[in-house]
């Protein structure tokens, strides 16, 4: 199993057409966090759009919550896009910024769906749509990044059992 490991990863490091898929990988990388801050800017734009509706549209018991939950995730937002700022035109992104980026697309997909279900309920049909396509995409986005993430890991995995394999293990006298 160990020699396996080695040999696969070797095959791996030493295959131009894998490694050419590096370069690749990388520009896939940047396009998914491009991506990203892409949803993260859309989202802060409509969220101001979607609290103007919830104060004016919303049934008074709902308003207070609503607001909270939007504004809780608009400072999520806020703080997420200058660390994902900071990751742009990187070649490699830790698997932590990964996984932070991933979270908080997550979480603002399902903002992104609650809020359209209430405002088409309650406000703006149109917003609603709008709010409703860009959960769509950031939710499509989100899956994307979690598959780069778990690719991430394994590759590390591998790389991991490989160093693993080369340290001598010191047996005392």
């Amino acid at each position: 199993m160990k020699a396996w490991l080695s040999i696969l990863l070797i095959v791996v490091l030493s295959n131009p057409r894998l490694t050419s898929g590096q370069d690749r990988a990388s520009n896939d990388l940047n396009t998914l966090l491009r991506d990203a801050s892409y949803i993260f800017n859309r989202f802060e734009e409509v969220s101001a759009g979607a609290e103007v509706q919830i104060d004016t549209k919303y049934p008074v018991e709902v308003r207070k919550s609503s607001k909270g939950a939007l504004s809780g995730v608009r400072g999520n937002v806020e703080t997420e896009k200058v660390a994902l700022n900071a990751l742009l035109d990187h070649a490699t992104v830790s698997s932590a910024d990964l996984l932070d980026v991933y979270t908080e697309l997550v979480e603002v997909t399902s903002e992104l769906t609650a809020v359209s279900y209430e405002i088409s309920d309650w406000g703006d049909q149109k917003l609603g749509m709008d709010l409703a396509q860009l959960g769509a995409k950031a939710n499509v986005l989100s899956a994307r990044v979690a598959m780069t993430l778990r690719s991430q890991i394994a590759v590390q995995e591998l790389q991991l059992a490989s160093c693993t394999q080369k340290t001598p293990s010191h047996k005392p006298e």
